[in-house]
């Protein structure tokens, strides 16, 4: 089916693509119900939370420790039925000097950033940038050992044996996208 977007910004209802209300260039982490996650190009690197059909956004606080150069952030962002405050957070595992992850949250609702105490202890996983999912509370990433999820509310980590690569969610449900190749 053909479909047509405009890139005048001045069109109607039709959020301009280049992001260019925000103070600076950047780039896109992640998205989730029509929220962006952008991070700086400058030496700072700032993480925009944006709305880009309305060009509302917001600079988050510096985070507490060093994310590294391509974080592996999941925003979770589930508007509200009624028109009360839409509140949000930002996940981020990091690589942790003790070896493994650990996890921060940035929450809108509070307004600053919280290291978890939980620590997913495994020097040989990678957590895959730009491939995390939100499901009903939990985060799932997939890795270099399977899937690695952090729960919001216990903020328990578990590691699953797996080789998904690319995650999402339909329905409410976590799915999972494989590609075979035949030889």
């Amino acid at each position: 089916m053909p479909a047509f977007m405009s890139l005048d910004p001045r069109a109607y209802g039709v959020p301009d693509p280049s992001l260019t209300f925000l103070p600076e260039p950047v780039d896109v982490r992640t998205s989730y119900n029509g929220l962006l996650c952008c991070q700086g190009r400058t030496a700072y690197r700032p993480y925009y939370i944006c709305n880009p059909a309305n060009k509302q956004w917001k600079e988050l606080p510096k985070p507490d420790d060093d994310h590294g150069p391509d974080p592996a952030l999941v925003l979770v962002f589930e508007p509200p039925i009624m028109n009360f405050t839409a509140d949000y957070k930002l996940v981020c595992p990091f690589p942790s000097e003790l070896g493994g992850y650990k996890f921060e949250v940035y929450s809108s609702d509070r307004g600053s950033w919280r290291t978890s105490g939980e620590i997913r202890f495994d020097d040989n996983e990678k957590l895959l940038p730009k491939t995390g999912a939100h499901v009903n509370g939990i985060v799932y990433w997939p890795s270099t050992r399977g899937v690695t999820s952090f729960d919001l509310n216990s903020e328990l980590c578990r590691l699953f044996s797996s080789n998904l690569e690319n995650l999402g969610m339909i329905n409410g449900k976590l799915c999972a996208a494989c590609i075979r190749t035949r030889n």
